[in-house]
């Protein structure tokens, strides 16, 4: 979900814009919106709508995640991994739709974790680099300060080319001799 270009799409701010992208993925509706935007109901349903209009595509997934949830109980991410929702049948409207949330959530943490286990896999086969932590999805690697380039080569190509995507990923590294001056 390109940030920077909502952001410049629909007139907010890159924070706004990172709010309404993770908001939407994580099902929030108009209430949340309105509350995070300090606007109305109706006003936060148009910039959602806005959203929706400029990435179709998104509202389509989430649809279609719906319909399999509806007709099989669980959802697949990209990667296989299956979540299942056992009592999905026997849960009120409300129920559902938590369901339904937590599948398109699903789809995109489940595949996003398994695109991070990827890269690291591959950042550590070289054998200058240790990996220390995984965080979310950041990876936390630590190397010779004489090899520093090197590894921040790997890292990135390791990173970017964890998986094929019609889209390319962009990686951003940041160094420093602790973890907190990376931030």
């Amino acid at each position: 979900f390109p940030v920077t270009i909502l952001a410049d799409d629909v007139g907010v701010s890159r924070k706004d814009a990172k709010t309404v992208n993770f908001g939407i993925i994580y099902g929030k509706g108009t209430y949340g919106f309105a509350q995070d935007f300090n606007t109305s109901e109706d006003e936060a349903q148009e910039f959602i709508e806005k959203y929706f209009a400029k990435y179709p595509r998104v509202r389509q997934r989430i649809e279609l995640c719906k319909q399999q949830v509806s007709r099989h109980g669980f959802i697949t991410d990209l990667a296989g991994r299956k979540r299942r929702f056992p009592q999905f049948d026997q849960m009120n409207t409300w129920g559902k739709e938590r369901c339904w949330r937590q599948a398109f959530n699903f789809i995109v943490q489940g595949f996003s974790a398994s695109i991070t286990k990827l890269a690291a896999i591959n950042v550590i086969k070289d054998i200058n680099i240790k990996l220390v932590n995984m965080v979310h999805d950041e990876l936390v690697c630590m190397c010779k300060k004489d090899y520093l380039e090197k590894a921040i080569v790997h890292i990135k190509q390791s990173m970017e080319t964890a998986v094929k995507l019609s889209i390319p990923m962009e990686v951003e590294i940041t160094c420093g001799t602790r973890y907190g001056e990376c931030k």
